[in-house]
């Protein structure tokens, strides 16, 4: 029997009307929409097949795309899609219209460009930067103007191929939307109902196209599931006003995830009217808020010590360990330097691993005496670094140590002036103060540091690659590296027949069995010990694997080898193989973003504001950030959803200094019996 929600939105479809339904962390959102969608089907499919009519069904990620077609046994009457391949699906038989608006696009990028070379001096980086990328859009209108191909949608563009990616074809579908109505007809002649799974996350421009252009204008039956609460990602639409689009409003109010305790908090964090309730079997736990004011705690032995007894647990894996940011779980887990390898931008300024253990070496006593540019940065240095230095306490990834080296070199104007560089560098000339200190740096010591600049063929990587892998398609290091892996987790796990079809080894009779045991064997040494250049060598000249055409072409062609390369190359194994077993569903850690929807039955989340600019629990719970940017929203939301993980028990540990305002919310909120300071890491905690 339907409860009083889902009766509200089967009487929505009834009607004919759109609706939004606002749930709650942990009130059954997916199952209320799959409900919704078997009562479509039921109602609905002999009239829809008849009139070639489908339910489209749009999903912000891949995961939650197959939960729900999963949930409704892959039924072909519903399209179930992300909205990248949703709007693809609309716009790609229009290939006419997709041409048009593509030259368009590439036309306004000629027209921004030659307004920054007007007001852009010709010695500049951003004027030269702005006249090769007329150059290059020319020729790509020019190649897309003769192109006799279909457009396509890919991982990567190439315009003059025809191929558009993912931001590229949002905006033409943007505009083909808005600027076609036979468009607009076809689209509501196919999809009559059209359900937006977590609505809260939808870019807003084109939920906005969604709501204020389609919907205006057909009568397709809109249905929005999510919780504006939840909207943690920057540029999505977050809150919707259901009288602005004509929408039913639907609360859906129980929780059927968290002990009473979360609740209580939960309902305290949230600025709406939602209150929720107990829903199902009810639990109890505990929410605890401990005030540490110490960025070098060791997380760890503070489980241990003290949440185990707390939640009555035998093992810190029982817990979930949620850290703000994927570097912050990167440094505890020792692969910080791949992480931020991944981590690409085109600044000046040096990125964990980027500088060598060969630096930190010349600037020791003994050789910085016979290197006037080393004795010299040892000098700008400040007397805490120097101090680790002269010990032999500081490593090349010492987060602090590589932030002088950017602030105290990299970024000082008067560096490059120094009378100890004597060459001449005409080379150098007209680089920025901050390219140009490092190029120096370079030059001066050599072998210290990762090289500027990218191959002109190699494209742009982000940890994302690395980090969610199941989903990625454009970088084949991280994917033949999750590939060797995969192989050495099947051979431990004994999964032979499944490692086997992984494996291009040609396995014909039983000495090649022993041989294939002996090279797991070595492979599994070697992970341990080995460079990644050096385990890729392995696998393939073993033939255990093959490089993918891909990954083949930038190891044959040194034309495409850069420092992301180099590096990457360089690094020792052992350093992906901890991210491996970090970024797997059973791994303890996560970071909050990561465990949106999910839930662990006792959570701990560790909280430092200086991880990232963006996030601030100090500035939220004083409300010093409130209106001044999208800080304090992003907080609030990314809080909420960090404590509605938890089935039974929550503890927050913030490692940062909190104001008196924050310290009397954080009382407030989760009470004087469960605020607890940490006094100092060798003495015992007390409550205030």
């Amino acid at each position: 029997m339907a409860s009083g929600v889902e009766t509200q939105v089967y009487s929505c479809i009834d009607n004919e009307e759109s609706f939004i339904l606002e749930a709650g962390a942990g009130s059954g959102k997916t199952w209320t929409l799959v409900q919704a969608l078997k009562y479509v089907i039921n109602k609905k499919e002999n009239f829809y097949r008849k009139k070639h009519k489908k339910v489209a069904c749009i999903t912000y990620t891949n995961v939650a795309k197959e939960e729900i077609i999963n949930r409704i046994n892959g039924h072909d009457m519903v399209e179930v899609k992300t909205i990248h391949d949703f709007l693809w699906r609309i716009i790609e038989p229009f290939q006419k219209e997709i041409k048009s608006e593509l030259i368009a696009y590439l036309k306004a990028k000629i027209d921004k460009d030659k307004e920054n070379i007007k007001i852009a001096k010709e010695s500049t980086q951003k004027y030269k930067n702005a006249k090769v990328s007329i150059e290059k859009n020319i020729e790509r209108i020019a190649a897309l103007e003769n192109l006799k191909s279909r457009i396509q949608y890919n991982d990567h563009a190439n315009y003059k191929k025809g191929i558009i990616s993912h931001d590229v074809m949002i905006e033409i579908s943007k505009q083909i939307i808005i600027n076609n109505s036979i468009i607009k007809k076809i689209i509501q002649d196919t999809y009559p109902i059209i359900f937006i799974d977590e609505y809260q996350d939808t870019k807003a421009e084109i939920a906005n196209v969604l709501l204020e252009n389609l919907k205006t204008n057909t009568s397709i039956i809109f249905g929005l599931f999510g919780d504006h609460h939840q909207q943690i990602y920057s540029g999505s639409i977050g809150k919707v006003d259901p009288n602005k689009y004509g929408l039913n409003s639907i609360e859906k109010v129980e929780n059927y995830r968290c002990s009473t305790e979360v609740i209580n908090l939960l309902n305290k964090l949230r600025d709406d009217e939602m209150k929720q309730k107990t829903a199902g079997k009810v639990k109890n736990g505990k929410c605890l808020f401990y005030y540490i004011n110490n960025e070098e705690l060791d997380t760890e032995k503070f489980t241990n010590d003290y949440l185990l007894e707390q939640f009555s647990l035998s093992s810190s894996d029982e817990i979930k360990k949620l850290y703000l940011v994927t570097k912050a779980i990167a440094t505890k887990n020792d692969y910080l330097e791949l992480h931020e390898l991944y981590d690409e931008n085109e600044s000046a300024p040096f990125r964990v691993g980027q500088i060598k253990q060969h630096f930190v070496e010349s600037l020791l006593p003994v050789n910085r005496n016979q290197n006037i540019v080393a004795r010299t940065i040892f000098d700008l240095l400040s007397l805490e670094i120097q101090k680790k230095i002269d010990n032999g306490t500081i490593l090349n990834n010492d987060e602090k140590f590589v932030e002088e080296i950017n602030n105290k070199i990299v970024k000082n104007k008067d560096f490059s002036k120094l009378d100890i560089f004597s060459g001449d560098h005409t080379e150098f000339d007209n680089l920025k103060f901050d390219l140009l200190n490092r190029k120096l740096l370079e030059v001066y010591l050599p072998n210290s540091f990762s090289s500027y600049g990218r191959s002109e063929n190699r494209r742009e990587k982000n940890k994302d690659m690395l980090l969610k892998n199941s989903s990625n398609r454009d970088c084949p290091f991280a994917n033949f590296l999750f590939s060797i892996e995969e192989l050495i987790e099947l051979y431990q796990e004994k999964k032979i027949q499944i490692l086997l079809s992984k494996t291009c080894f040609n396995l014909q009779s039983v000495q090649d069995k022993v041989r294939l045991n002996n090279l797991m064997k070595g492979l599994i040494e070697k992970s341990t010990k080995a460079s990644i250049e050096n385990m890729f060598e392995f696998v393939v000249d073993n033939q255990l694997l093959d490089f993918p055409d891909k990954l083949n072409s930038y190891i044959r062609n040194d034309s495409m080898k850069d420092s992301f390369f180099y590096d990457l190359m360089n690094m020792d194994y052992v350093k992906f193989k901890r991210l491996y077993y970090t970024v797997k569903d059973t791994s303890p850690f996560s970071t909050n973003h990561g465990t949106k929807g999910a839930e662990f039955n006792h959570v701990v989340c560790f909280v430092n504001d200086e991880d990232w600019k963006w996030y601030s629990l100090d500035g939220y719970f004083s409300k010093d950030d409130k209106g001044k940017n999208e800080k304090y929203e992003r907080t609030k939301n990314l809080f909420y959803v960090i404590c509605s993980r938890a089935k039974f028990n929550l503890a927050i540990v913030v490692l940062s200094k909190l104001s008196e305002e924050s310290i009397l919310k954080a009382k407030l909120l989760f009470g004087e019996e469960n605020f607890i300071i940490y006094q100092d890491i060798e003495s015992q905690i007390q409550t205030v």
